[in-house]
């Protein structure tokens, strides 16, 4: 016989314990073929990308041993630890076959100057990361935007020097125009 899985809503943070480890992330394996209705929401999360270890993976996948009829929503949620990397490519959904689109697209947790393009191929759901390798506004280059920055921006500022996290309004040059969007970034 085949199963065949109706979703209305899933949550896909599967909890895998091994020894003293506890993962939020996961894998689903659906033997048979997975529908996804137009009113079900499917919420996957990214920490990693790493699911060489299926008692730590790093992110959730679906996995089908059949065919997938997508419809309704898909989110997805980047956890705290998650390091983008720009072209960063996971594999969220795997099947034997991949039929229509999800309705909606939610991507919440990303940082920053990074965007999530989902695209579908006939037989997995990507997630590509682009954006820009760098942190705007972290010019003293620790990963975090704050007061820490303001005197290595003072310095590029009246050098004349170029950073690209420096150069807030994006214009190749690092001067006067930065300062607005800068404080912008400080604040807020």
């Amino acid at each position: 016989g085949s199963t065949h899985v109706n979703a209305v809503s899933m949550k896909a943070s599967f909890r895998s314990v091994d020894g003293a480890m506890v993962t939020e992330t996961g894998a689903l394996n659906i033997s048979g073929d997975f529908n996804h209705q137009e009113n079900a929401m499917l919420h996957l999360q990214v920490g990693g990308v790493d699911v060489s270890n299926p008692q730590l993976f790093q992110h959730d996948q679906v996995l089908v041993d059949g065919i997938v009829n997508l419809a309704g929503d898909l989110t997805v949620e980047f956890l705290p630890e998650f390091a983008p990397v720009n072209g960063t490519m996971v594999t969220l959904l795997q099947a034997d076959a991949i039929f229509g689109d999800f309705s909606s697209i939610n991507v919440a947790g990303l940082p920053a100057g990074f965007e999530a393009i989902v695209a579908t191929t006939p037989d997995e759901v990507l997630l590509v990361i682009n954006g820009q390798d760098f942190l705007l506004g972290d010019v003293n280059r620790d990963g975090l935007v704050n007061l820490l920055d303001v005197q290595p921006f003072v310095e590029i500022l009246s050098t004349g020097m170029f950073q690209e996290e420096a150069d807030i309004n994006g214009d190749g040059v690092v001067n006067l125009l930065d300062i607005g969007p800068f404080i912008d970034l400080i604040s807020g």
